[in-house]
């Protein structure tokens, strides 16, 4: 078997390559180091896991899974577990018959997000390229050629993207992770939105329009309602007095509190921990 350490060289002329790993128990350890290339690339375990560590980021796939690699991402490959064999496959589609079938390629990328019926399909489209790259003649190279068509026109109908668009979603997603772990850890804290802007390094206008097109709410409402929910704990389970709970939970004052208390649960703050008290 060909035990393959090294980077996968893209200087072949076919328009698809079919790499075999196969990684002993004594080798397991060792990893295929940071590389790319300007190929496609899908990873398709058979025997035993393989880590992926992409732009810095782990990925585990399993057999029975695989995972497509971008053009020029930075790479590299591990053994999940070291007591076992690794076997599978690296699958690599010619970057420039990849733009013969798609001219925009390079405005576009794939993500690794499909329904059942698509990964299923995928799956048999690879195990019978990987059977016909075995066979070297004119009938296998023809079968290959149709195999390598349905599984580019699989990809880029269902799990392709434009990249900015998907570049700024990325990008939109985890800043909104970071404001609100923010805010949920400094809730009464905050008493100007535009405090949180500076921090962010964003202009109020921004960080505004970024909150509400994802939240969908305002910075304001979610900081009231998460206050709401700490006051209504404390109102249960707390001698603490209503004043207290107000500055501690971030209010400017009762009065504060007691409005939009009133307004979310339609009862004052003595009413609703009075009623609550009674039912137990």
């Amino acid at each position: 078997m060909q035990e393959l350490y090294e980077q996968i060289q893209d200087e072949y002329q076919a328009p698809i390559k079919c790499v075999y790993i196969n990684i002993p128990i004594n080798k397991a350890t060792h990893m295929i180091s940071s590389h790319w290339h300007r190929s496609l690339e899908i990873i398709l375990p058979k025997k035993n896991g393989v880590k992926l560590t992409i732009e810095g980021k782990e990925y585990f796939i399993l057999p029975g899974q695989f995972f497509i690699i971008n053009s020029k991402e930075i790479h590299a490959c591990q053994s999940i577990d070291p007591n076992k064999d690794y076997e599978g496959y690296a699958i690599q589609i010619r970057y420039p018959y990849l733009k013969s079938c798609c001219p925009d390629i390079d405005q576009r990328i794939f993500i690794n997000d499909f329904d059942l019926k698509t990964r299923q399909h995928i799956l048999i489209l690879l195990d019978m390229i990987i059977e016909e790259s075995k066979h070297d003649h004119h009938f296998a190279n023809m079968a290959l050629q149709g195999y390598v068509w349905l599984l580019i026109s699989h990809l880029l109908r269902n799990n392709c993207v434009l990249k900015d668009a998907y570049l700024s979603t990325t990008k939109n997603r985890e800043r909104i992770t970071e404001i609100i772990t923010y805010l949920d850890e400094h809730y009464n804290e905050i008493d100007q939105i535009e405090d949180l802007a500076q921090k962010f390094h964003l202009s109020y206008s921004h960080l505004a329009k970024l909150f509400k097109n994802n939240m969908h709410l305002s910075i304001s409402q979610y900081l009231t309602s998460l206050r709401l929910e700490k006051a209504k704990e404390d109102f249960l389970s707390s001698d603490l007095t209503i004043t207290q709970i107000a500055y501690k939970h971030g209010f400017s004052n009762v009065k504060a509190l007691n409005k939009e208390f009133k307004k979310k649960y339609h009862l004052t703050p003595q009413q609703y921990k009075k009623n609550n008290h009674t039912r137990k």
